[in-house]
């Protein structure tokens, strides 16, 4: 496979997981709009399901962004060793902390919806 191959597969890898991306902030958006418009006026079967779909769906969305970074990863490998003067930013690192602050990002949706559903008195 040739370098321009291997770039362009890195390129289209690197977008799939943006757009895994931009579909998991709009899934959280969407959510914590939910929450905050009728989450206290929600049944109990009507918030467990609610948030078993936002839990799944958002960790198929979670999932999908960071294979695709990590798939652009080990094509980026592959580059570096054809072409080692070339400067290429992509690390381990990176996809750690997007699938880090994800984490955390669906954790305090949860969180939102636990305190709008039980406010303090």
């Amino acid at each position: 496979m040739t370098e321009y191959e291997l770039q362009e597969l890195a390129f289209t890898a690197g977008e799939l997981g943006i757009n895994f991306s931009a579909l998991l902030i709009t899934l959280i958006s969407s959510y914590l709009v939910d929450a905050y418009i009728a989450g206290s006026d929600l049944t109990r079967p009507q918030v467990t399901l609610i948030n078993v779909l936002f839990i799944f769906t958002s960790s198929l969305f979670l999932y999908g962004s960071v294979s695709s970074f990590v798939k652009q990863l080990s094509i980026v490998e592959k580059l570096r060793v054809l072409n080692p003067e070339d400067y290429y930013p992509a690390t381990n690192l990176v996809v750690i902390a997007v699938a880090g602050i994800f984490i955390l990002i669906i954790v305090a949706s949860l969180h939102f919806m636990w305190s709008v559903r039980h406010p303090k008195k």
